[in-house]
């Protein structure tokens, strides 16, 4: 539990940024949602991707933001599926 707060913590603190098209998208942790997570896989889960999330504000990301949360933030989606124990 404990590495799980300083995780959420780190995410906080750096924000969970991405930029696309130079707009810089403050993504909330707590609304990420995963998908596609194959307990065969384990412990890789290289399908698994973050199918929703949503901003700081609320706003549902759109589906060329959820492309660059995925394609550079992947270390988040095995973070979330490890901490929360989405394999089980």
């Amino acid at each position: 539990m404990k590495h799980l707060q300083l995780f959420e913590q780190f995410l906080n603190e750096s924000n969970l940024k991405i930029k696309v098209k130079g707009k810089t998208i403050k993504v909330d942790y707590d609304s990420i949602e995963i998908e596609d997570i194959d307990t065969r896989d384990y412990p890789d889960f290289s399908d698994a991707f973050i199918s929703y999330a949503e901003d700081h504000r609320g706003r549902e990301l759109t589906d060329e933001e959820l492309d660059v949360l995925n394609d550079e933030h992947y270390e988040v989606i095995g973070e979330l599926i490890f901490d929360k124990q989405l394999y089980m």
